[in-house]
């Protein structure tokens, strides 16, 4: 299994954030064309993937699947295989999921419960029509 240096492991993670948002719900790119640089970004989507997977966030994930060794001079090597670097890009997104559905649900935009057959929780759109109609009868 090969692995890889990672020299500026800020900069990997965050251009693998921005990678998933970029990608996120699409299938169609090929990688080698989605942009990864932050700073093209506009200020809406920056403040949206900083809200959907902060840079803290994103940092604490990818250490989970880095090997962080010292080399003779003490320093930082930071190494990474190809497996590796699919379960980040993989738990980045599962992350930006879980935290936007988080959003959505604390926003009352959607309904959760905890479904014990699946041992995971399910999320289904409120129907607002019914909401309103709720309200309306109420007044």
């Amino acid at each position: 299994m090969s692995k890889y240096d990672i020299y500026d492991l800020e900069m990997f993670v965050q251009k693998t954030r921005v990678l998933v948002y970029n990608s996120f719900g699409t299938s169609s790119k090929p990688i080698d064309e989605i942009d990864m640089d932050f700073e093209n970004l506009n200020k809406d989507q920056q403040k949206e993937i900083d809200n959907c997977l902060s840079e803290k966030e994103a940092l604490n994930i990818a250490l989970e699947h880095v090997l962080q060794k010292r080399d003779r001079d003490g320093n930082i090597i930071n190494l990474l295989s190809e497996e590796n670097f699919m379960a980040i890009i993989n738990d980045f997104s599962l992350r930006m999921t879980s935290n936007i559905l988080n959003t959505l649900a604390s926003k009352g935009l959607v309904d959760s419960a905890f479904d014990e057959e699946t041992n995971d929780f399910v999320f289904w759109a409120k129907d607002l029509d019914d909401e309103n109609e709720d309200k309306n009868n109420k007044t």
